[in-house]
Order: structure tokens, then sequence, then C-alpha cells
């Protein structure tokens, strides 16, 4: 009897423990959670290690994929093994933040490999910094090919839908025309920010304002100058960069520090490999984990 009545205070300690531990979570606002509390259906968000560049996959649950850039076009090849790797068979969206080589250059070889419902991006396909080869492949896989600006949206599931924040028009620094997509999936927000300057982002803040908060966000110019405000208001739970050896020093020291003191552990591609955050529709997250799938790394 002694024995069972000690079971039966354990097992009452475990689910009191349990109850506290969710109540506990839930007052105080804490949004990033272990995998194992992710009981309901899961999106995740993929940050492909492809060096200084950048390129995500994202997956719904129900195994529909949107790829965000594709890194140099050395990376090419990189980003197709790791989207075989997961599943990719078709892609519903690929978008092109802008035609900088380091986010268009790779997507050429993925519409090689992939079929694609269709294309988004910022630029016209006879803007010049738009690679032959992705403008060539665009018309060879007759992939349709759309320019977005600010209001666009898309739901592209019954839970997921996409939202086009900025540009409203381009202008000549083809960083400040990065396109910049909320993606909403119930209560959680994941913001895609590609190049963004100061500028860019001051203009997002004017407009938005602190309806910009996220759950997830991509660091703007892999680390680069930032207007730090813009970090407080978006106030996201976790927090990915993209970035590799690069000639400009990015990231800044100044951002980084600043988002250090703001709490939040920055995963980056170039210490931890390719990414993988999971986020269910209540607004909780995990913490970002090296992806174990990935065959190969890139060199840094």
């Amino acid at each position: 009897m002694f024995h069972k009545n000690c079971y039966h205070r354990f097992k009452l300690s475990i689910l009191l423990g349990s109850v506290l531990w969710v109540t506990l979570l839930s007052l105080v606002g804490c949004k990033t959670v272990p995998i194992s509390v992710l009981t309901r259906a899961v999106l995740e968000i993929h940050v492909i290690d492809v060096g200084y560049g950048e390129s995500l996959l994202l997956k719904t649950p129900t195994q529909r994929f949107m790829l965000w850039d594709g890194g140099y076009p050395e990376k090419g090849p990189i980003v197709c093994d790791y989207l075989s790797q997961q599943g990719v068979r078709h892609l519903d969206l690929i978008v092109n933040s802008h035609p900088h080589p380091d986010h268009i250059g790779g997507l050429s070889t993925v519409l090689s490999h992939f079929s694609v419902t269709e294309i988004w991006g910022s630029h016209a396909l006879d803007f010049p910094e738009i690679p032959n080869d992705f403008r060539e492949m665009v018309s060879e896989t007759q992939t349709p090919y759309k320019i977005v600006r600010r209001g666009h949206t898309w739901q592209w599931t019954d839970q997921i839908a996409l939202e086009i924040l900025h540009p409203v028009q381009l202008v000549p620094d083809l960083n400040d025309s990065s396109l910049v997509c909320r993606l909403s999936f119930g209560r959680t927000i994941i913001l895609l920010t590609a190049d963004i300057g100061p500028a860019a982002q001051q203009e997002l803040l004017s407009n938005f304002g602190s309806s910009l908060r996220s759950t997830f966000m991509t660091v703007p110019h892999h680390g680069g100058i930032s207007h730090l405000p813009f970090f407080k208001i978006v106030n996201p739970d976790l927090i990915s960069l993209s970035v590799g050896e690069n000639p400009w020093g990015n990231p800044k020291a100044q951002t980084l520090e600043f988002l250090k003191n703001m709490g939040l552990t920055i995963k980056r591609t170039d210490e931890l490999g390719s990414l993988v955050f999971r986020c269910d529709d209540e607004g909780k997250i995990n913490p970002a984990y090296p992806d174990q799938n990935t065959a190969s790394q890139v060199d840094k």
C-alpha cells in the first residue's frame, strides 16, 4: 500500500507540474517552446545554408512548399539537393526578393529541376540585373511570372496567407526595392525581410507600426546596418541570420550587439549550417536547430 500511494503521488506531481508549466507559459507570454510541446499542425521554416546569400524553404502541414530566393548561382545545386531531401517535387511558389546574385542566382537551377506554379519578383524580367539564364528558364518552363507590390495577397492554404508589405514602388537602391513578405499562420507571423536597409525599414515602421510584430523574422541584409528601432517594433520570438564570408563586413557588430541586448538569440547559418524552425498556428515556435538531414554543408 505504501508503494502504491507513493506511485499515485508521483503521477499526481507529474500532472500538476505539467499543468503549472503550461500555465506559466501562458502567463508570461512565452512563445518559444520545445519541439515536443508543438502538438498541433506544424509549419516548417528551413533556412538553407548557402553561404553569403539567402534561401528559405517553407513547408506547410499538408506538405506544400514555397521557396524564397536561391543564393548565388553556384549554390543552385545545393538548394536543389536540399529541396529533394525534404521531399519537394513541386513548388507552389518561388519568390525572388530582388535580383542581386546572392538571392536570384540559384533560382534558374531550381527551375530546371522542379515544376513551379508561379514566380513572384520585384522587377520585370527585362530588368538588366536579372540573369539571362533565369529569364530563359522562366520562358522555357512557361512558368507564370508576376511583379508584386505592397498590398498583394495570396491565400496559400486554408490556414496560411501571404501579404507583400514592401515596396510600394522601386527605388534606385536594389536592396531597398526588396520584397518584404508577411506570412500568417493563425496567430503565428513570419516576416521575411530580404535585404532592406534603414530607409526601407523606417518606411515600414511609418506605415505599419506595431502591426509589424512577428513571431519569426529574418535579419535584414545579412546583418548589415539597420534602423535599430525596426527590431524593437517587430520584436520577434526567434530570429535567423543567413550569412557567410563576405567583403562587406556583415553582420555588423552594432546590429549583433543591439539584438543581443534585446535578449534575442540569433541562429546563424555560418555557425550552425542549415536551420529548421517549427511553429504552430497558436504563435508557438521552437528554437532553431541544425538540420540533420542536410547531406553537405556549404564551405564557409
